[in-house]
């Protein structure tokens, strides 16, 4: 099985600079607009993974010429990941002494 990627969520009108969250995948479902300041954070970071962007931004972002890795937003969430099965099913509470009786 492929191991889980890290996705970050961009939202909203990101028309100026701010923080932008990392990950192997950038999910561009709830982005508004996007202003080209991002294409230079894009440009630094090559072969980025990027998914869910509406057809108007991923032309923007096409236009641009910028080093895309497209991917396909209905597999970027394959199952559940190792942290969530630990969370699930209480994984590693036993290594925390000042969880135990």
């Amino acid at each position: 099985m492929d191991e889980p990627q890290s996705v970050a969520h961009w939202r909203g009108e990101l028309l100026w600079p701010c923080a932008l969250a990392e990950g192997d995948i950038i999910d561009l479902t709830e982005v508004v607009s996007l202003g080209t300041w991002a294409h230079a954070w894009l440009a630094a970071h090559p072969g980025q993974g990027v998914a869910g962007a509406s057809p108007r931004i991923r032309t923007q972002l096409d236009r641009a010429g910028l080093d895309i890795c497209w991917r396909d937003p209905t597999r970027i969430f394959p199952g559940v990941s190792r942290a969530e099965r630990a969370a699930l099913f209480h994984d590693g509470l036993s290594q925390n002494s000042e969880l135990e009786p």
